[in-house]
């Protein structure tokens, strides 16, 4: 029952699109998982879409702190698996304490997760 417009075109019963799948962008990722040894705390990175020689900083709060700070060390992404753009690196420091510890880049774009190593 619906009369269109005087000169209106016809309406749209179809479109046609073409869709084209690409790489796109790589994810970038950086996962901790850490664990104490007697008195030192030891942390293994496992990365995804970064480079290889990319340097990744370890940032630290003890209880009591607010906010983290950044750690001295530094460690560099070696690739274990370049089809996949996997890497890895470890990190080990000396503490007794309960100490929240997590990874970043260089230029702060990626960040680890947030892990929280126990007191001895």
């Amino acid at each position: 029952g619906y009369t269109p417009p005087t000169n209106a075109p016809a309406p749209v019963t179809s479109a046609a699109a073409t869709v084209t799948v690409g790489s796109g962008p790589t994810t970038q990722s950086i996962i901790i998982e850490g664990e104490r040894q007697n008195r030192s705390i030891i942390v293994g990175g496992a990365t995804q879409g970064i480079a290889g020689g990319t340097v990744v900083r370890p940032w630290i709060k003890f209880p009591g702190q607010t906010e983290y700070s950044q750690g001295t060390a530094q460690r560099t992404v070696a690739i274990i698996d370049p089809a996949e753009q996997l890497g890895e690196f470890a990190w080990q420091r000396r503490t007794g304490k309960k100490i929240y510890v997590y990874f970043r880049t260089e230029d702060g774009a990626v960040q680890s997760t947030r892990i929280i190593i126990p007191a001895r």
